[in-house]
């Protein structure tokens, strides 16, 4: 009675250890709903608690609580199986299989379609970096002509007014090419977006073109019709490209040739600049100057109407005036040569855009391979997909063989016949297939052909192209600096810019104030830059974590084929092992009985399987007939979204030919208006000059005949003064000389005459000079001319780009309106993939119940015989129950009434168990108290000792402090007669020196006699006193000697009860834990035990309804 756990257990080792590998086999199996798999694992547990136990305790039997969980956990998990198979059979009638493999496709096109995404992906990242390299090249430009402008403050005041205009165009030319280089970004995102929508149809189609052809091939449809859609779809794809491919090229040829056209006129008027100054350098250098005053003062005394309509110049003025006139010069020819720089500054933007469009282009022939790779990863995927429906076919093969050898032919040779017809259909369209496939193979590889020589060529052309303007370039660059070096020269003759400094700073401010706004506006754009770079690194991380969990999907619907696979491969054992039992069984029963109602079950299985594929059957061609109505919906949405596609892009087209066409046009008359205003610019400067130089010539002469007039009439003057003075000597001299008179009176007539020709003379002089007022107000009324026809090419001009801002206006729209047509169509996209991925997640649910009901079907026989048989066990092995008799026991294959009626039998003796068991378990308990009071009372007189322990220590501790103050004391005592010998030996010295000295010495004789007993009694007193020492030390050490015994006794005494002490309340602490947890451990299994009675009660009523309406079902008619 003292240990009755282990002798209920003995009798039970064989029979738990044989079930229980089978038990924790089926318990581990997974099944649809979730409190299935919460009861598994529930199972599992428990079952691991009874392992780590049965380790623990160091017994390899299980008790019988342990079997009794088992048992009910057995039980839990039929019912649930019965359960799982009521309801499934249900779900399966309405659900349809072979669904699998079409999921497995569709994730492969999933796959595939995700890497494409993420390629296309990384090129946006390279597009978008080299913007920002281009945006940062112009910012680091920008930067160096602000180093250059605080340069160019500390230089002199005569080259401020050069280098701040210089500045200023240059600010100007680099916030038009960021503005071309923005613009650029958006027309190549628009690009992007445009090819990669146009990628994605493509893929969809395809996508969804594949699919239809799994399902037309299911649907006994041929494959013929798909392929040869399919690759006029591709065909008209790669065509569309390649006119897309050629329209692109043909623009860069033609932005080429306006670049050289644009070239030659810059060299030209190079040219003419170069002519100019040249000729003003000979001119300067060779001294014609003479020649070409008189030249043009007789041209101009000839003819002066001609001579100011021809429009030609003339040096005089530039050259009598001298600097004025070279100071003028200089500045045209600093403007001229402003101008050309900003052609060239032009040029180099424009060769920079013609380079990233070159990089584009590689760009897009870079996607283009990629395509190509894809195309050729579709091609391995239909392969692939031919390869899976020739597994499928031979796998259908092998079930039909299975059936066969089963022993059904008799009823399954119509379906045999037709299964064989369509694996031969299905085998001839797989070699249509591959036919198709190869063809395919062999047009793609000559596309690829074609545009690598495509290619070649294209790079060929790009290289020269960028050879010559790359040449010309450095040409203009060398004149260009020739005409710098002209101009420095020509610098360091001006002077006196006091006046223009004041304009300078002034500008220099409203530069600052401009080049602050800039740099804001660059800030902003730089922080639109970056929220637009965040976006797309979270774009990227959510499409990692998307393709994480594609590859965690992938790896989990590995790992449950690879489950399915050794279940599959466990229900082939264990349909063999229950056919080998079935035979041994049959060999003893009677076999004709056994025949008649393994016949009898085998018709009524095979009626109720006849039903269900009759009704699988119907629901497949419903199903069937819906997906074919989805598909002619989907192909009719499809072609309208083509259509809508082809309208756009024509659309399109024609927009960007239009606008290409107006931008032709508009450069041609911005050309045209350049040469004309140049032309005229060119003009009216040359007849100012010319007017000028006459009108100043014109007043010089004016001056030079004024003074003239002025000498004449001061000749005048003294003639008359001295005809008066002649005339008064002539009446002084009255007649004496008459012929003297006479040459007087002819000298008067002929100076008279000279008076009458200077007054004539000044006459024409005036008349010129009203001429030369007349003709200078017609020339300022050809200048208020010229300056009108400037303003009205200057308003035909505003007008030009106002419609040309207009077309940019209505192409942007158009934009808008196709993305916004193309997100749509992305929406609705994403929609029928997601209702596809859905359909394709019920199938697999299909397939997974349909694999576990089968398995449940095979394993619950497998499972009844098992509890059965452990029952029986159990019942053997108590002391108070008979084995019942198991040789007309019957199986749940045969009759399961019978066997039913003989399981709910065992769990009532079971039952009976229990409540003895119960009995026992009260009987443990109250042993139990009784030993848990032993043990407080064994606990109170351990701490009963303690306490006395505790009080002999503190009177231990009290004499420990005793023993040390006698020590102190004799201590000091031994100190003190160290002392007094040291004394007493210092005195015995000096009395024996003093003796010395008084034997050398004559005197009386008492004196060494009283040294000498002086000496003795000393010596005396030191023995004393050191025999006194040695008995004291003798006394100390044996003092300590006992202290110490007594202390290391004390202490081991002291270790001795502490470890007592500390073992005690371990084992109290054990028993108290032990306690606990048995009482807990027992109170739990009394729980369960009541919980399991109840729900095993529950469950057979459920179970015996199950039954009824089961059998009910199987006989109906009956």
């Amino acid at each position: 009675m003292n240990h009755p756990d282990h002798s209920i257990g003995d009798g039970t080792t064989a029979g738990p250890d044989k079930t229980s590998g089978d038990v924790s086999r089926l318990a581990g199996l997974t099944f649809g709903t979730d409190e299935d798999s919460f009861h598994s694992q529930d199972f599992k547990q428990k079952q691991k608690q009874q392992q780590q136990q049965q380790q623990t305790g160091g017994a390899n039997h299980l008790t019988l609580r342990e079997q009794e969980k088992v048992i009910d956990e057995v039980k839990k998990e039929n019912f649930n199986l019965k359960l799982k198979i009521y309801f499934l059979e249900d779900r399966l009638a309405k659900l349809a299989p072979d669904q699998v493999d079409l999921a497995l496709k569709e994730n492969v096109e999933i796959k595939v379609e995700f890497q494409t995404v993420r390629q296309e992906l990384k090129r946006y990242k390279r597009l978008l970096l080299e913007a920002e390299r281009a945006i940062e090249l112009a910012k680091t430009e920008r930067d160096q002509l602000l180093e250059q402008k605080s340069l160019s403050e500390e230089r002199t005041s005569s080259g401020l007014q050069a280098e701040m205009r210089k500045a200023r165009d240059q600010l100007a030319i680099k916030d038009k090419s960021i503005q071309s280089l923005e613009s650029e970004l958006q027309r190549l995102k628009d690009r992007l977006e445009r090819f990669s929508s146009k990628d994605n149809l493509s893929k969809i189609v395809s996508s969804h073109a594949s699919r239809n052809h799994t399902r037309h091939s299911l649907s006994n449809q041929s494959v013929d019709e798909w392929s040869n859609q399919e690759q006029m779809m591709e065909i008209k794809n790669l065509r569309n490209e390649l006119t897309e491919e050629r329209q692109l090229k043909e623009d860069l040829l033609g932005d080429n040739q306006d670049l050289r056209h644009r070239l030659i006129e810059t060299k030209n008027a190079l040219q003419d600049t170069q002519d100019e100054i040249q000729r003003i350098s000979r001119v300067e250098e060779h001294g014609y100057r003479s020649h070409q005053i008189s030249r043009a003062q007789s041209r101009f005394e000839e003819d002066p109407d001609d001579y100011l309509s021809s429009g030609r110049k003339s040096t005089l003025t530039s050259i009598s005036t001298g600097g004025v006139s070279n100071q003028k010069i200089i500045k045209e020819f600093k403007r001229e040569i402003q101008d050309l720089e900003r052609q060239l500054r032009e040029l180099e933007n424009e060769n920079i855009e013609l380079r990233s469009q070159v990089n584009a282009q590689v760009k897009m022939l870079s996607t283009k391979n990629s395509e190509k790779d894809k195309l050729q990863d579709q091609v391995i995927n239909l392969k692939r997909k031919v390869l899976d429906l020739q597994d499928e076919l031979d796998q259908d093969a092998r079930e039909f063989q299975k059936i066969q050898q089963a022993g059904h032919t008799s009823l399954h040779d119509q379906t045999a016949d037709e299964v064989r017809e369509e694996l031969n259909m299905y085998r001839d369209k797989s070699a249509s297939a591959m036919l198709t496939l190869e063809k395919r193979e062999k047009e793609v590889d000559e596309l690829n052909a074609e545009l690598d020589d495509r290619d070649a060529i294209f790079n060929d052309e790009v290289q020269k192209i960028t050879r010559q303007y790359n040449s010309e370039l450095d040409a203009i660059k060398a004149e260009r600096d020739e005409f710098q070096q002209v101009l420095d020269e020509r610098e360091d003759q001006i002077a006196e810019l006091s006046d223009q400094l004041r304009e300078v700073i002034n500008l220099q401010e409203e530069t600052d104030k401009s080049l602050r706004e800039t740099r804001s506006k660059l800030k902003e754009k730089d922080k639109d830059y970056n929220l637009v770079l965040q976006d797309l690194e979270a774009a990227q991380t959510d499409l990692k974590e998307i393709g994480a969990g594609n590859r965690e999907l992938a790896a989990d619907v590995n790992e449950k084929e690879q489950q399915i696979n050794e279940l599959n491969a466990e229900l082939d054992e264990l349909e063999q092992e229950a056919s080998n039992r079935a035979t041994v069984h049959e060999q003893v029963v009677a076999k004709l009985k056994q025949k008649l109602n393994n016949t009898k079950s085998e018709l009524t299985e095979l009626s109720i399987q006849h039903e269900s594929s009759l009704s699988e059957l119907k629901f497949l061609q419903d199903k069937h007939e819906e997906l074919q109505l989805r598909q002619a919906e989907l192909e009719e949405r499809r072609k309208k979204e083509c259509d809508l596609k082809r309208r756009l892009e024509r659309e399109l087209d024609d927009l960007e030919r239009e606008l290409r066409g107006t931008r032709e046009e508009m450069d041609l008359q911005i050309i045209a208006s350049k040469k004309e205003k140049r032309e005229l610019h060119a003009s009216f400067q040359l007849a100012l000059d010319t007017k000028q130089k006459a009108l100043s010539q014109a007043e010089s002469d004016i001056a030079s005949l004024k003074g003239k007039l002025e000498i004449r009439e001061e000749d005048i003057e003294k003639l008359e003064n001295m005809l008066k003075r002649l005339e008064n000597e002539s009446n002084q001299i009255n007649q004496s000389q008459s012929h003297d008179k006479f040459s007087l009176e002819l000298e008067i007539e002929r100076i008279q005459r000279d008076l009458l020709n200077s007054t004539q003379e000044s006459q024409s002089f005036k008349d010129e000079n009203e001429s030369l007022k007349n003709q200078i107000s017609k020339f300022q009324a050809t200048i208020s001319s010229l300056n009108s026809e400037k303003d009205e090419l200057f308003d035909k001009l505003q007008g030009v780009q106002r419609a040309r801002d207009s077309l940019n206006e209505k192409y942007e729209e158009q934009t808008k309106n196709l993305r916004e047509t193309q997100n749509d169509l992305s929406v609705t996209k994403n929609r029928l993939q997601s209702l596809e991925d859905e359909l394709a997640s019920d199938h697999l649910q299909l397939n997974k119940f349909e694999h576990q009901y089968k398995d449940q079907i095979s394993e619950r026989n497998t499972l009844l015989l098992t509890i059965y048989q452990y029952i029986d066990k159990l019942l053997s092995s108590g002391s108070t129950h008979r084995r019942i008799s198991s040789a007309h026991d019957v199986k749940p294959f045969t009759n399961f009434t019978v066997f039913h009626e003989s399981i709910i039998n065992r769990l009532k003796s079971l039952g009976a168990m229990q409540s003895g068991f119960d009995t026992k378990i009260k009987e443990v308990e109250k042993k139990l108290e009784k030993q848990y009071t032993a043990l407080k009372r064994q606990h109170d007189s351990r701490m009963r000792q303690l306490d006395q322990f505790e009080t002999t220590m503190k009177a231990a501790t009290d004499t420990q402090r005793q023993w040390r103050a006698r020590l102190t004391t004799k201590q000091g005592e031994v100190e003190a007669a160290r002392e007094t010998c040291n004394e007493l030996q210092k005195q015995i010295s000096s009395l024996k020196t003093r003796a010395s000295i008084a034997g050398t010495s004559p005197g009386s004789i008492t004196e060494p006699r009283q040294a000498s007993t002086k000496l003795a009694n000393l010596e005396k007193k030191l023995a004393a006193t050191q025999n006194q020492l040695k008995s004291t030390e003798e006394k100390f050490n044996e003092a300590k000697l006992k202290v110490s015994a007594v202390e290391s006794s004390w202490q081991a005494r002291l270790k001795e009860l502490q470890d007592r002490n500390k073992e005690l309340e371990e084992k109290v602490k054990r028993e108290k834990k032990s306690a606990v947890e048995r009482k807990s451990h027992l109170d739990h299994q009394l729980s369960d035990l009541k919980d399991q009675i109840v729900a095993s009660d529950h469950r057979s009523k459920q179970l015996e309804e199950l039954l009824i309406s089961h059998q009910q079902n199987i006989h109906p008619h009956e």
